[in-house]
């Protein structure tokens, strides 16, 4: 079983997937919960064509697999518009901070790359703060919850 293996870091490899799932999850919505501090809302275009996707691959799963596992189009295109949204704030936030770094001369004299790096530097101090006064909660059932192969 691949997903009881044991990484160097002593957690295995289910442990980790975990991991990195509640810290995607959390990511997202402190991001979604930005939105509207830079201007970001998805057209009803977008949410439309979000809302088909959910609902081709609800068809995809089938009705069975569905059932299974609670699954729903409406739940599915909730989780595709906070992706897309979360990533739109991402972008914002980003080129945000690029346009006020190119302005700031402490930052000027550095290589494309180091300047990159700066602005990584500079989202992920701002994204730390954010996650730091986040109220983040789970529930009883998020501890329940197994990583590993379906079928």
């Amino acid at each position: 079983d691949p997903w009881a293996t044991v990484m160097d870091d002593g957690r295995t490899v289910a442990e980790y997937a975990k991991e990195q799932l509640y810290n995607d999850i959390v990511r997202t919505q402190i991001l979604v919960g930005k939105a509207g501090n830079y201007g970001i809302s998805l057209t009803d275009e977008m949410n439309a064509q979000l809302a088909d996707s959910a609902q081709q691959y609800v068809d995809g799963l089938g009705a069975d697999i569905c059932e299974q596992f609670g699954l729903n189009a409406s739940a599915i295109a909730q989780v595709y518009q906070d992706g897309e949204l979360s990533s739109s704030v991402y972008n914002a936030v980003r080129d945000q901070l690029s346009t006020q770094m190119k302005e700031d001369a402490n930052y000027s004299s550095l290589s494309d790359e180091d300047f990159e790096n700066a602005v990584n530097d500079a989202y992920n101090t701002l994204y730390e703060g954010w996650l730091a006064e986040a109220d983040i909660q789970t529930t009883d059932i998020w501890d329940t919850i197994v990583v590993g192969s379906v079928g």
